[in-house]
């Protein structure tokens, strides 16, 4: 008798997104390549079968995208611009609403349901049948709540959505995180959660990335962007905003070129945030930082530096960590959240506080350490990653955990 088990996403899976797209997404590759299953949606593996629900999306996001364009059009005048965004959200959650109930036999015959957000527990619930596990991730370090804009309709009915949000965890059976600390974290932000895993399953497993892809060398990189050939590089990825602490950095990588003719250490960074603003025009940190807004290829920027810094003052499980292990570059990163967890999993890392004090003794060690020690570090980093944090890692664990259910 097979097992089967139905991961449900309403959005589409994502390479680049975050949060439950590219996580789901993640899985999806993995499992293609541990089966060989190139095309479907649905993976098979002794007598595991795994589907995903995601199909309903495609349509959902061309209707909502296209008339929630046609409100945004009349944003400033008689039509609030963020109603246009609600309609958005709606038209996905009416669609999604209509099209899985299409598939209620199909959701009563499966053992298990994977939901990846809160949201789909009032579509599901009345679908599922009561013998069936019931498996959630929850992606976000906070309450769903918070992620609602002020402006938002749906902001003005958080009760409810915050009594969703309880119910859905109370209905779940089993939940999986990517670590301890990330549950611990959950804690804080969910105070009866504590009180339910004592009295149900939590199965642990890291997730699991795509490696990066390098299009470019390094050389080109640095030409490019005018940074010279013998500099010293650190790079980083994400947003620019305190809580990834790139205010630390910026101040760390300052006090160390203080008063040097020519900058011996350069930042190379992408990614959006308030604080390119802030730091921006200001021209003494335009002499060391080379700041992109958008690249497609991630890998292109790590590759180039010679080291890679994650400064996080909070975090639950950063993916951008796993990934830039797999390019295989010496690593900086805060001692938090689950940040802890894959520190410890490789000596290529070094840990430290999120402090500037910190940040500038840590970027120091490396710079003045010799080739063959950043050699070493690089090499911890790659080989942690394709052991632990690899697309066919995350699928197996996920496989060994739904065939143990």
């Amino acid at each position: 008798m097979s097992n089967k088990e139905l991961i449900f996403s309403r959005f589409p899976l994502l390479e680049r997104a975050g949060g439950p797209p590219t996580y789901l997404y993640n899985l999806y590759r993995g499992l293609q390549e541990i089966t060989g299953e190139s095309e479907g949606s649905t993976f098979r593996q002794n007598k595991l079968e795994i589907k995903f629900i995601t199909g309903q999306i495609r349509k959902a996001e061309g209707l909502a995208r296209k008339h929630s364009v046609k409100l945004k059009n009349l944003s400033g005048s008689v039509f609030p611009s963020f109603l246009a965004y609600d309609f958005y959200q709606g038209a996905k959650n009416f669609i999604f609403r209509r099209e899985i109930k299409e598939l209620k036999a199909e959701i009563r015959e499966s053992n298990s349901l994977y939901l990846n957000t809160v949201l789909d527990y009032p579509v599901l619930k009345p679908l599922a049948s009561n013998n069936q596990t019931k498996l959630l991730t929850i992606h976000s370090p906070e309450s769903i709540v918070k992620e609602f804009s002020k402006y938002s309709l749906l902001a003005k009915a958080k009760l409810q959505v915050s009594q969703i949000e309880r119910a859905a965890i109370n209905w779940t059976d089993v939940f999986i995180y990517p670590c301890e600390e990330a549950l611990e974290a959950h804690f804080k932000v969910f105070p009866y959660l504590e009180e339910l895993v004592k009295r149900k399953r939590v199965i642990f497993y890291p997730s699991g990335v795509q490696k990066l892809q390098i299009s470019t060398p390094k050389g080109k990189i640095r030409k490019q962007l005018g940074i010279p050939e013998d500099a010293f590089v650190v790079s980083f990825l994400g947003r620019h905003i305190e809580v990834k602490g790139f205010d630390l950095l910026i101040q760390a990588l300052s006090k160390l070129n203080q008063g040097l003719e020519a900058p011996r250490i350069h930042l190379l960074s992408a990614g959006k945030g308030h604080l390119l603003q802030e730091y921006g025009q200001n021209p003494l940190l335009r002499r060391f930082w080379h700041h992109l807004e958008w690249t497609n290829f991630p890998g292109d920027l790590v590759n180039a530096s010679d080291l890679f810094v994650l400064a996080n003052r909070k975090s639950f499980f950063d993916l951008v960590l796993l990934e830039t292990m797999s390019i295989g570059k010496p690593i900086i990163s805060t001692d938090v959240g689950g940040l802890r967890f894959i520190t410890r999993s490789s000596k290529g890392i070094i840990c430290i506080r999120p402090t500037v004090n910190d940040l500038m003794d840590s970027i120091f060690y490396v710079y003045s350490s010799n080739l063959e020690t950043r050699a070493r570090m690089a090499k911890e980093n790659l080989s942690s990653y394709e052991k632990n944090y690899s697309l066919t890692a995350f699928a197996l664990n996920h496989l060994n955990a739904v065939a143990a259910l």
